[in-house]
């Protein structure tokens, strides 16, 4: 058993429709109406000059289906998402890559519901955008940030790289193993200083000076261009630990390293010394 879903509409009015033909000839983005037919299926309306070149319409768009127009498939999705569009009354967007002869590149669509004078939806405003090259910018950017994680993933030691506001934007396996305890704050776009005292808070490091104090060594230490020191895990390994700033971001190596107590102390004896 089937059934046939048909949104309550009011048909176009003249004024409606001359009013609709101005803002449509207005409009600087390929636009046009789609009109519901009483058997559940749809029409093309009035159409602006873009959208017919869009459509190679030729000026002859209005009162075409969907089918005559398009192909067969895209038809098919078009008018589902008229469907949602009157029967939800509100707005629909996707991006589709679609074969049709006339729309084959990527194209951002919008449907708005517009209404009428009896406060229904009388047909819908279509909004046509192409988005070929801000799609193959973002499936370019995709690859490269993909390359790069596979580069920063095949380094031995512990990599984490910052931005220039010090959060997080990407870490590899070695680094995140170093720091297990710490494994749900691991996420882009987490401080650097947050990570620090949670760091500290959780019992990561083996401190041999009051917690506060370390911390704001710590600090010190990362505000010039670059920093090198050792910190002593919890479980008793030590990490050597380089950080250096370049114009747009901050990174962070550690590698574990032999015992060598008297060194780290040093370091952050002198440290202490000079941030009281």
């Amino acid at each position: 058993m089937s059934a046939i879903i048909q949104p309550v509409v009011d048909p176009i009015g003249s004024v409606e429709r001359q009013l609709f033909g101005l803002v449509l000839d207005r409009m600087r983005v390929s636009a046009c109406l789609i009109e519901p037919l009483p058997d559940g299926n749809f029409r093309f309306g009035q159409s602006n000059r873009m959208m017919d070149e869009v459509l190679h319409a030729d000026g002859n768009l209005s009162g075409r289906s969907l089918e005559d127009v398009l192909s067969r498939g895209v038809a098919d999705s078009l008018c589902r998402y008229c469907l949602e569009c009157l029967c939800t009354r509100t707005t629909v967007e996707w991006d589709g890559c679609v074969t049709a002869t006339a729309l084959g590149n990527w194209w951002r669509t919008t449907l708005v519901p517009l209404g009428g004078s009896r406060g229904r939806s009388s047909c819908i405003l279509w909004i046509v955008n192409d988005a070929t090259i801000q799609r193959s910018a973002e499936e370019a950017l995709r690859a490269e940030r993909d390359r790069m994680r596979d580069a920063i993933e095949s380094i031995s030691e512990g990599f984490a790289l910052w931005d220039a506001n010090d959060r997080l934007v990407m870490i590899n396996g070695r680094y995140a193993s170093y720091y297990s305890s710490l494994a749900t704050m691991l996420q882009p776009g987490v401080a650097y200083e947050d990570l620090l005292r949670a760091a500290v808070a959780a019992g990561q490091f083996q401190l041999d000076m009051p917690a506060a104090d370390w911390i704001k060594c710590r600090l010190d230490g990362r505000r010039g261009s670059e920093f090198v020191g050792e910190e002593q895990l919890q479980d008793g390994r030590w990490l050597l630990v380089k950080e250096r700033r370049t114009p747009m971001a901050a990174q962070w190596d550690c590698e574990a390293t032999s015992p060598n107590a008297s060194g780290s102390k040093m370091w952050f004896a002198r440290a202490a010394h000079r941030c009281r």
